[in-house]
């Protein structure tokens, strides 16, 4: 993967070298010297401790790294490759504070008000996260030569589409990932964590316990390595019955050293058509083709923005992907669409893409310093739609977020759900936004998770405990909450 980016001086990056000079430096003006007493070498060595218990506590307990936009997130081998910063950023973002209130009788008191509604038909079921996919539209106005999406801009027949925010940009796709599969947010998880590599460590209920619960035989299809995320041992946790990464797929063929959407479907598709009489499936597939970076030399840009032609070559790279995610979806669709059984696709882009800053300043018309919360959350929406081969109420559901798409994908299948998607479709109807960086209310008003609305809500303050007794309270999990029994009932105590 690293072999997709290029490295840019930002100023970000000086001031982590400047950061790690100065530690160095620290080091070994400090150092032993052996013709020191052993006093001497002691309050040497004690200088030296001090040094360095103090520089960590200023670089990652300080907010050094905040203020200046650099957030540590952890992927793929990065324990090997740094063992010992991992460790103390690990031991940082696992210190999570119970929530105010939080006890027994607290989390027995939360219930749900309404059940989801059940339906007479049992689809198969299929969620596809895509890699940055995203419409840039929403941040700014732009025109280009073509059109970038027109086969998923004019899906409206049998379908609910609207746009989410995430919780992350430009990376850190496994966050998103957390969110749809277990409902949870990022919003009560400490910056620069990943709860897939800190928390997720046993057996969860999750939309995959859901669903089998109901009959439903899972699998997991990923066109990239096992050790990304650690998602091998998440799959497990969740219980997912079948687990496809990139060895396991069939006739692949790349783009920029990535499985095309086109040819990642084509695999999807063949594990639908191998399934056996009466199983029913719930398929979930994360994309790789429109990963980042986009400065690949060996692939030509098809898209080009009007008025601004070659000015942003990552902008009309990006979007030149997109076109060809679009051509995929649509015979996705036109696939299941000729299909005798019901099937209900979800599809939604897991972050925008990180690209030119310039890119986003004319779309803003402004700078990143100049925006307020509203807009800045602007470059965490992706779209998403909800289609069915078979009729459903069509809808536009406007702005949500992605922690509420399982309970939104369970209710237009017509499937049951725990009490938990319960109660995030009661919590959407209050808080119809919440990511890590703000939250919107009933009324539409942007507002950070600080301000006084949030942080005196009883609903989201109920949130905040459901998810600390799912992620941290072993012994006290309310697994009657979270799950459902083998009947597709919510599970009794």
């Amino acid at each position: 993967m690293a072999g997709t980016y290029s490295l840019d001086i930002s100023a970000a990056f000086v001031l982590a070298a400047l950061l790690s000079l100065v530690g160095c430096l620290l080091a070994i003006s400090l150092g032993g010297k052996p013709d020191l007493g052993k006093k001497e070498r002691l309050v040497t060595r004690g200088a030296a401790l001090a040094c360095a218990g103090i520089y960590t506590m200023a670089v990652f307990y300080g907010g050094i790294f905040e203020t200046n936009g650099i957030r540590l997130t952890w992927n793929e081998n990065d324990f090997e490759e740094s063992p010992v910063l991992y460790f103390v950023e690990s031991i940082r973002s696992m210190n999570v504070d119970q929530p105010e209130g939080y006890s027994k009788e607290a989390l027995a008191a939360i219930s749900a008000e309404s059940a989801l509604p059940v339906g007479g038909k049992k689809p198969h079921v299929i969620a596809i996260m895509n890699e940055a996919f995203s419409d840039l539209r929403r941040i700014g106005d732009f025109e280009t030569n073509v059109e970038i999406t027109p086969f998923i801009d004019g899906l409206t027949e049998n379908t609910v589409r609207g746009a989410v925010y995430s919780s992350v940009f430009g990376g850190s796709t496994a966050n998103s990932e957390f969110e749809l599969l277990t409902g949870m947010t990022m919003a009560f998880i400490p910056k620069g964590a990943a709860p897939y590599q800190s928390y997720i460590k046993y057996e969860k209920d999750s939309l995959v316990s859901v669903l089998e619960a109901q009959g439903y035989t899972s699998a997991a299809l990923h066109p990239y390595d096992a050790s990304g995320w650690n998602r091998e041992a998440v799959y497990d946790c969740f219980g997912f019955d079948e687990v496809r990464f990139i060895d396991e797929f069939q006739n692949k063929r790349y783009l920029r050293g990535y499985v095309t959407d086109e040819s990642n479907f084509e695999n999807l598709i063949g594990r639908y058509e191998a399934r056996n009489e009466g199983e029913r499936l719930f398929l979930f597939n994360i994309t790789m083709q429109n990963h980042g970076s986009y400065k690949s030399e060996s692939y030509e840009s098809t898209v080009s923005i009007s008025g601004h032609e070659g000015e942003f070559p990552q902008a009309e790279q990006y979007l030149s992907l997109l076109r060809e995610t679009d051509k995929a979806v649509n015979e996705l669709i036109t696939y299941f669409s000729r299909q005798d059984e019901p099937v209900v696709i979800l599809f939604f882009g897991d972050h925008q893409p990180a690209l030119e800053t310039e890119f986003y300043d004319m779309l803003y018309g402004k700078t990143a310093d100049e925006l307020s919360l509203e807009e800045m959350q602007r470059k965490y929406l992706t779209p998403f739609f909800i289609w069915a081969n078979y009729d459903i109420d069509e809808a536009d559901a406007g702005l949500t977020s992605i922690n509420y798409l399982s309970p939104m994908l369970l209710r237009a299948a017509g499937l049951e759900g725990s009490d938990f998607e319960a109660f995030l479709l009661d919590l959407q109807a209050q808080w119809p936004v919440l990511n890590a960086y703000g939250c919107v209310n009933a009324s539409g008003e942007h507002l950070p998770l600080e301000s006084d609305e949030a942080a005196e809500s009883g609903s989201l303050g109920n949130y905040r405990i459901l998810q600390y007794n799912y992620l941290f309270d072993t012994m006290g999990y309310r697994k009657d909450f979270f799950s459902l029994d083998a009947a597709g009932a919510p599970a009794s105590e």
